[in-house]
């Protein structure tokens, strides 16, 4: 995903607060070099397990940050792996998480929200 690194909140942790066509918040830059203000394409990822998650309505695809740097994640189940790996599509990328069951099993074609204390963010070249 296409993103902009918009304030570099600390370098040695990697804290930055980024925009992207899907939304904005913080994150943790894991690239090699220390992060810098300017335009990246990243890899999205959520480190831990999301525990906690329930189905929404429609797809508001989007990130959403806190002032903590928490952020709540939207988008449509594209395919569920038997390992509980969930592919959640937003906008045009795909994110992979690993989810535990809910209230009731996921499936292909929901919109699902959840909120992760971080996002970690994985720079790459075209």
């Amino acid at each position: 995903m296409r993103i902009d690194i918009t304030r570099v909140l600390e370098a040695e942790s990697g804290a930055v607060c980024f925009s992207a066509p899907v939304g904005r918040g913080r994150g943790l830059w894991r690239g090699a070099v220390p992060p810098e203000v300017g335009a990246y394409d990243v890899e999205f990822e959520v480190p831990d397990v999301v525990r906690s998650w329930g189905l929404v309505p429609s797809a508001g695809w989007g990130v959403e940050g806190d002032d903590e740097g928490g952020v709540s994640v939207t988008g449509v189940v594209e395919r569920i792996d038997d390992d509980s790996v969930v592919a959640l599509r937003i906008q045009s990328d795909v994110l992979l998480v690993e989810i535990l069951d809910g209230p009731r099993p996921v499936a292909v074609g929901d919109c699902l929200r959840f909120t992760a204390p971080r996002l970690e963010l994985y720079p790459y070249e075209l």
